[in-house]
């Protein structure tokens, strides 16, 4: 059952449908790279600039009205990273990678946070984490490793569908968790409405 949680994990609710869009986005590409890893790794940089670009774009149409202040910086970081590589893709080619990575990073941070924050929730605080671990996972293994190539393009496409089928259940979980809000809300008001027996 929903008891009380911090503003940051309310928010993350109420954007349940960016993450369902970052889940198909992120599934799509995902296989994508692991259908065609030979083709895709020729041209990796233009499959990670519309990632970025979509992921970006996505997170910063929702967030100014749904979602955490921090996402909107990684919004705008991830849209403009992904606008360079494919402006100038010598300029950014080799650290895009990196800058990829690093944003999984942030991600994970953010959801072991949100997890956290979560905890009186444990279904929705597990998906949190799993969605967390994995973007961590990721961007541990691309900080520790120099894989180029179609190797390079599988473990991307394995971190894609890995990451978004965890966003799919954790939106699932959100929309779960906005449910149990909304009958809350409505037993309150219809608890204020109905007078008191004296």
């Amino acid at each position: 059952m929903v008891t009380v949680m911090n503003a940051r994990v309310m928010s993350q609710i109420a954007a349940r449908r960016t993450v369902l869009v970052h889940s198909i986005i992120a599934v799509v590409f995902g296989v994508m790279l692991l259908m065609f890893p030979i083709a895709m790794s020729r041209s990796i940089i233009l499959i990670l600039s519309i990632y970025l670009i979509a992921d970006g774009v996505t997170t910063l149409v929702s967030n100014p009205r749904e979602g955490p202040r921090g996402s909107v910086f990684l919004g705008v970081v991830s849209t403009l990273s992904g606008l360079i590589a494919l402006a100038n893709p010598r300029l950014l080619g080799g650290p895009l990678i990196f800058v990829f990575a690093l944003l999984a990073l942030v991600h994970g941070i953010m959801g072991l946070g949100n997890a956290i924050s979560a905890r009186s929730d444990r279904r929705l605080a597990l998906w949190f984490a799993v969605s967390g671990a994995v973007a961590l996972g990721f961007a541990g293994w691309v900080f520790t490793h120099n894989v180029t190539g179609p190797n390079l393009v599988r473990w991307v496409g394995i971190f894609g569908v890995g990451y978004g089928y965890a966003l799919l259940g954790l939106n699932h979980e959100l929309g779960r968790a906005y449910g149990q809000m909304k009958s809350l809300d409505a037993a309150k008001v219809e608890a204020a409405q109905t007078p008191k027996a004296a």
